[in-house]
C-alpha cells in the first residue's frame, strides 16, 4: 500500500493537494499527484484514494475536486471509473 512519506519520497512524483475524508467511518487520504514523471501516465495529474483496504488512482475527476464535499470525492472513491460532477471543467 502506498503511504504519504512513500509518495513524497519519490522524485517523480510531487503531491499537489492532499485532503482527508470520511466514508462510511473510515478515513480517506485523498491526494492530487503531479504525474507527468510516471510512466504511462493518461494525464499530468491524477488522484490517489488511499484507505486501510485500498489504493486507487483516478485519471478524469473534477477540476475543483478539493471544493466538493465529503460525500462527492467518497463516491469518485467508490466508482473511479465514473467522473462525480462538480459544475466545473473536468480535470484535462
Amino acid at each position: 500500500m502506498v503511504r504519504d512519506r512513500d509518495l513524497e519520497q519519490r522524485d517523480a512524483v510531487e503531491v499537489l493537494l492532499k485532503r482527508l475524508v470520511v466514508r462510511d467511518g473510515e478515513r480517506v487520504t485523498v491526494a492530487e499527484l503531479d504525474a507527468r514523471g510516471v510512466p504511462g501516465a493518461l494525464r499530468e495529474s491524477c488522484l490517489i484514494c488511499e484507505s486501510d483496504h485500498a489504493v486507487r488512482r483516478i485519471w478524469r475527476y473534477p477540476a475543483d475536486w478539493q471544493r466538493l464535499d465529503d460525500a462527492r470525492v467518497a463516491a469518485l472513491f467508490e466508482a473511479p471509473h465514473r467522473v462525480v460532477a462538480s459544475g466545473d471543467a473536468m480535470q484535462r
